[in-house]
């Protein structure tokens, strides 16, 4: 187990590395677009891009819960929906008899 001081001294060596690779990424950058000044606009693109990309998940994941609400209420419709034929049927073999061609046709469409 880490005592707090070992622990600031791994956080001080992080914070450390973080902030010079963080000055190597800025330097190097300004080295390619000094040199190839069409870095800049398609590291811009790039951005813009990304945030289109963002943006189209987002808009995938609403129309996939969408999908799914839709597709649970059809679950639910579905299911009073056989539930009211299969009473409609026990109403027509009671009033035509089990083994009638009308109850018959009933059990039929339901299955």
């Amino acid at each position: 187990m880490l005592t707090n001081s070992q622990y600031e001294e791994f956080m001080r060596i992080y914070a450390s590395r973080r902030d010079k690779n963080a000055q190597l990424l800025r330097l190097r950058r300004e080295e390619v677009t000094s040199k190839i000044p069409a870095f800049k606009d398609l590291e811009d693109m790039s951005g813009s891009l990304g945030d289109v990309g963002d943006s189209m998940a987002g808009n995938i994941s609403g129309a996939m819960q969408d999908f799914q609400d839709a597709y649970d209420i059809a679950v639910v419709d579905l299911a009073k929906i056989k539930a009211d034929l299969e009473k409609a049927r026990d109403q027509i073999e009671k009033i035509y008899g089990e083994g009638s061609s009308q109850a018959e046709a009933a059990r039929k469409a339901i299955d």
